[in-house]
């Protein structure tokens, strides 16, 4: 949750420079490895959305440190996460 606002960052700039943001939705899919000092390896970001959010999330993602996987190893985290324009 720390890190929402970059997230939403990535697919504002998209919306803000559609013609038609109201076609601007869609599911970013987040497939990653958090490994030793809690970094990410293994990034793959796929979905339906533009390559510009696509690109934008896995760059915010890779700057993340998350807690230190229990017992060393490695955790593979399968994520996907939902853009939606708001609506009144």
């Amino acid at each position: 949750l720390d890190n929402l606002a970059k997230f939403r960052y990535c697919y504002q700039s998209e919306l803000d420079s559609s013609d038609r943001p109201k076609e601007v939705a869609g599911i970013v899919s987040l497939n990653f490895n958090i490994v030793a000092q809690g970094r990410v390896s293994n990034t793959r970001v796929g979905g339906g959305m533009a390559g510009s959010v696509r690109n934008c999330v896995a760059g915010v993602l890779a700057g993340i440190t998350f807690p230190e996987p229990r017992g060393g190893g490695q955790v593979e985290v399968k994520q996907p996460m939902n853009f939606y324009p708001k609506t009144i």
